[in-house]
């Protein structure tokens, strides 16, 4: 992604978006309109809400649903847990929003692990700013400045919004 977007500013491109499966990064807005960008719902099965994004940022997602099978009547995914081998049953999915691609997948995949009691916590650490989780039961896990940004389509799911992630503004 790094790549693509210097390559499309050397183009003199100023607003584009580049998709690969969940993963997108986007420079510059839509005609003036920043990107809307739907967040999936944790089960995959429809959309919970758009975010919009404007300028240079990515989003990264990582879900149960994108890389799953059956076995035996168990659902496993990709995503393990580093201290037991096995997937992550706590977390459906991840949403993190980040001007760098590799940090907003790396963080993306570290809060997937950390799970809705600790995600808050590791977010804070790596310095992300924007993210959200759906935990095993569906409750979404956001911080107050990714709500902002979002407009919900799905408002009957429960919500949980933390404590902020970016530092208090001085004043």
């Amino acid at each position: 992604s790094p790549v693509a977007v210097a390559r499309l500013r050397e183009q003199k491109i100023r607003h584009a978006q580049i998709k690969t499966g969940s993963d997108l990064r986007a420079i510059g807005n839509r005609s003036g309109q920043p990107w809307r960008v739907p967040i999936r719902r944790g089960s995959g099965a429809g959309v919970l809400a758009i975010l919009d994004i404007q300028g240079d940022e990515s989003v990264v997602t990582r879900a149960v649903h994108d890389r799953n099978w059956l076995h035996e009547g168990v659902l496993y995914h990709s995503i393990l847990d580093p201290r037991t081998g096995r997937p992550v049953r706590h977390t459906q999915s991840v949403t993190v929003v980040h001007p760098e691609a590799a940090v907003a997948a790396a963080a993306a995949n570290a809060l997937f692990v950390a799970g809705p009691q600790q995600w808050h916590a590791l977010a804070r650490t790596l310095g992300i700013h924007y993210a959200l989780l759906i935990d095993s039961e569906g409750t979404v896990h956001l911080n107050p400045e990714l709500y902002d940004r979002i407009e919900l389509i799905d408002d009957d799911i429960p919500f949980n919004i933390s404590p902020p992630l970016s530092p208090p503004v001085a004043s």
